[in-house]
């Protein structure tokens, strides 16, 4: 009722360190997936993509393919909010995914 996604979007992040802390990546890549939605209900854009990032990297060895939605979706936030220079991390990791899934015409783009 009060409104406060920041305190929402924390908490789902609290989520997620427990679930790594529990070895479960997917599970708390999933948190931080929830969180990054409910940072944008918020209006947080860099913290919403960098969840997003997290929640990549969780799941990157595991299920690239994953990973590299994840990646889309946090490379997308930066550029529609023009926050090029916060989104070098999330680029490369994008590239790096690509290249792992062998899809070198989107690693090259």
């Amino acid at each position: 009722k009060a409104n406060n996604y920041y305190f929402a979007a924390k908490a789902l992040e609290a989520l997620a360190r427990i679930c790594q802390d529990q070895k479960d990546p997917e599970k708390a890549s999933s948190w931080l997936e929830k969180a990054a939605m409910v940072y944008a209900e918020d209006g947080k854009s860099d913290k919403q993509a960098d969840c997003f990032t997290r929640a990549a990297r969780l799941v990157m060895d595991e299920n690239p393919q994953v990973a590299s939605e994840l990646l889309e979706k946090s490379v997308t936030v930066y550029v529609e909010e023009s926050k090029w220079h916060l989104s070098s991390d999330a680029f490369r990791l994008l590239a790096s995914t690509y290249i792992k899934e062998k899809k070198w015409a989107e690693a090259t783009a």
